[in-house]
């Protein structure tokens, strides 16, 4: 049996030329995305440590928190995701699962928000009132909570 020994010469990203960069940029942009996770069901999943931590039940958490219609991935250039067109599915767990009060989440307005390369955001604004001191570090809490859960997905 004969044995062939092969080699290959390799580059840093950094080193490459800018047609280069898009070559490789182009010929490997499917690596770790076509896999069977790709058949993302559209719902934000609660772990049930989660859902432990924040003292949701079964009865009030059934299956969803969020949805949305698409999911957009930008991992070989700006590596985010934008979750388009979110919708609370249970405002209840969403609420506790952001650790907002319920008389503070009834005086907010949640809107979910995609910039350019960015990850989704969620931003709180007050209906009635600003937001006292203690109010404003709640919620930008749940910002980064939501955050983290977006990062997590």
């Amino acid at each position: 049996m004969e044995t062939k020994k092969y080699e290959y010469k390799s580059y840093k990203y950094d080193e490459l030329t800018d047609d280069a960069k898009e070559t490789a940029i182009e010929k490997l942009s499917d690596i770790n995305v076509d896999c069977e996770w790709w058949d993302y069901d559209g719902h934000l999943e609660l772990s049930e440590k989660e859902m432990k931590a924040r003292h949701i039940t079964s009865g009030e958490y059934q299956g969803s928190m969020l949805i949305h219609k698409k999911l957009y991935f930008d991992i070989d250039r700006g590596q985010y995701i934008e979750f388009v067109d979110l919708q609370i599915d249970n405002g209840t767990a969403f609420r506790k699962f952001l650790r907002i009060p319920k008389v503070l989440y009834d005086n907010c307005e949640l809107t979910f928000v995609n910039g350019r390369n960015c990850n989704t955001r969620l931003e709180v604004e007050p209906i009635d009132r600003d937001f006292t001191p203690k109010q404003q570090d709640i919620v930008d809490r749940a910002i980064e909570i939501f955050s983290d859960k977006v990062h997590e997905a």
